[in-house]
């Protein structure tokens, strides 16, 4: 198990409302299974919100990286976010390794 620190930024464009601002930092476990090309993580983490005024948001996401034995690795990944309310982020993408 690896614990990392993961800094994030965000720009929500809300149509007919003010934009919102995300900031927040998430500090997942990494679990390195030998043998699996499937890297699994679990994170709390926490940020600022700025929407008019400011809010502290809440996270805890979960997902997992697919090892390419390369420096280019897909992931697939679930997040609540809890800002005045609860919102269910789903993302699949591409981390590039320099």
């Amino acid at each position: 198990v690896r614990l990392a620190v993961w800094p994030s930024y965000a720009h929500v464009f809300v149509d007919g409302g003010h934009d919102v601002e995300l900031f927040g930092v998430d500090f997942p476990f990494v679990f390195g299974i030998e043998g699996s090309v499937l890297t699994p993580y679990v994170a709390p983490g926490l940020g600022l919100a700025f929407y008019g005024d400011t809010t502290l948001k809440l996270n805890v996401i979960g997902g997992t990286f697919v090892e390419t034995g390369g420096p280019v690795r897909p992931f697939a990944e679930l997040a609540l976010r809890f800002i005045r309310g609860t919102f269910v982020d789903l993302l699949a993408g591409v981390v590039f390794e320099l």
